[in-house]
């Protein structure tokens, strides 16, 4: 579970930030402070960068009316550039002022539709390796959900207790799947049975039901949590008749090519869906991707456009309004988010901007309480020098 942080503090402070930045990038570019020449580690040289693992079909070139391509060439080219080294050389200095933030280990990937806008990296972890996203599993999750949503077999307004009958006898099959999401079902933040080896899934989700208080009534209030996610799960897993990891894998994981992404490894007959994804940066990128590519990866759709704006969407009944399906909701406006996220205890913070339509993930390990607000500064200034 992630620390305890005030929703309207968080909502507030990017959108201050964008204003910040936006002065500090003008003002100092105007006095010269970014002109200066490139060293190693601001060089668009591989050394600091990632290779774009992702794959996007290529757009078919359109012929005149002879059936020969047209001239090719953009006469914008040279401007691209310049302004793809301003970009460069403003973000790599942000990142390298504040690498002890990080413990001077972070990759960070953005990628809009068709472009890869931005990599760096800096320290041990290389873009291939295996390692623990916690609460960034949430999104991940709930993209399974919503994708049985897709095909009509739940629906976010069902009660858990309509599939697993033992929340019934101790009063809270009342709970719906959109309050598991939302934060708002009561189900505690974290149990002792999230992470034991020795339980199943089901024996985990049973053992929350008889053995866990709720610590509201289901709708009315909203404290942040994981275990929940379990239940939502455990549901998949009697809808499906599957376990979790291969229900994630059939209906993502294999779309996105996502071939390596294991919940729970140390205890994988206990998956944990709420926090428990060990994968690389360079398999959850692929499904930031989808996301931000309306649902479709490499031509083929993994969710539906409602589900995947379903995500974004307050699920709290105003509750909260920071919490969308498995996402945090930012920048507000008339009840829609412009970006959403799903950070973790880890540090690793992936986002999404809706308006701009490109994503990004800063992948550390050097965990929440030191990364958080640099992770919100950092996403600030990306939305202020991408136009």
């Amino acid at each position: 579970m992630l620390p305890t942080k005030s929703p309207k503090a968080d909502l507030d402070y990017l959108e201050i930030n964008v204003l910040i930045f936006v002065f500090f990038v003008f003002f100092l570019s105007g006095c010269g402070v970014f002109d200066y020449p490139e060293s190693h580690s601001m060089s668009l040289d591989s050394t600091y960068r990632i290779k774009n693992p992702l794959i996007i079909p290529p757009k078919t070139t359109p012929k005149d009316s002879l059936g020969i391509p047209p001239n090719p060439q953009n006469p914008n080219q040279k401007d691209t550039n310049l302004i793809t080294n301003s970009f460069y050389k403003t973000l790599d200095q942000f990142l390298q002022a504040n690498s002890y933030k990080y413990d001077k280990n972070i990759l960070v990937f953005i990628h809009n539709k068709d472009s890869l806008l931005y990599t760096y990296k800096e320290g041990i972890y290389n873009s291939e390796d295996f390692l623990p996203i916690a609460s960034s599993t949430k999104w991940l999750t709930s993209a399974v959900i919503l994708s049985l949503v897709d095909d009509k077999k739940l629906n976010l307004d069902d009660k858990i207790g309509q599939y697993i009958p033992i929340f019934n006898q101790y009063n809270k099959g009342d709970i719906t799947i959109r309050q598991i999401f939302s934060h708002t079902s009561g189900i505690v933040s974290d149990s002792p049975f999230d992470e034991r080896s020795d339980l199943t899934l089901k024996a985990s989700v049973d053992s929350i039901a008889v053995f866990t208080k709720p610590l509201f009534p289901p709708g009315q209030s909203a404290l942040y949590g994981s275990s929940a996610y379990k239940i939502a799960a455990r549901i998949a897993e009697i809808i499906d008749n599957k376990p979790w990891q291969i229900i994630f894998e059939e209906r993502i994981a294999k779309k996105c090519n996502m071939n390596n992404v294991v919940f729970s490894p140390s205890h994988p007959q206990n998956p944990h869906a709420g926090a428990g994804v060990v994968c690389s940066l360079n398999e959850y990128v692929k499904f930031l991707y989808m996301l931000n590519n309306n649902g479709y990866y490499n031509g083929l759709k993994v969710l539906s456009e409602n589900a995947i704006n379903e995500m974004g969407k307050d699920q709290t009944n105003n509750i909260n309004p920071f919490y969308g399906l498995g996402v945090w909701r930012y920048q507000i406006r008339d009840g829609k988010a412009s970006e959403l996220s799903s950070p973790s205890a880890m540090g690793v913070h992936p986002w999404i901007n809706k308006e701009k339509k490109y994503f990004g993930i800063i992948f550390t390990q050097a965990g929440y309480d030191k990364t958080y607000d640099t992770n919100l500064s950092f996403r600030a200034l990306v939305q202020s020098v991408i136009k």
